[in-house]
């Protein structure tokens, strides 16, 4: 999927931004004591934007294409 959305025709549509926002939150969580000091965002700010990331990508999935 990363090399999907990293791809010229799909790397602007609403799926790849959305990933773009999250993959490194993620990141940051699976790799915690490997990368302490390189956080790219709060503990707080990643729980606060959870929710609407979660909504943007259930919107997505639902059109069944990479933008809604």
């Amino acid at each position: 999927m990363k090399d999907f959305l990293h791809q010229v025709q799909n790397n602007n549509s609403k799926l790849a931004k959305l990933y773009f926002k999250v993959n490194p939150i993620r990141n940051s969580i699976a790799h915690a004591l490997l990368e302490q000091g390189r956080r790219v965002t709060s503990d707080l700010d990643a729980i606060n934007n959870a929710k609407s990331y979660q909504q943007e990508a259930k919107k997505i999935f639902k059109t069944k294409t990479l933008d809604y």
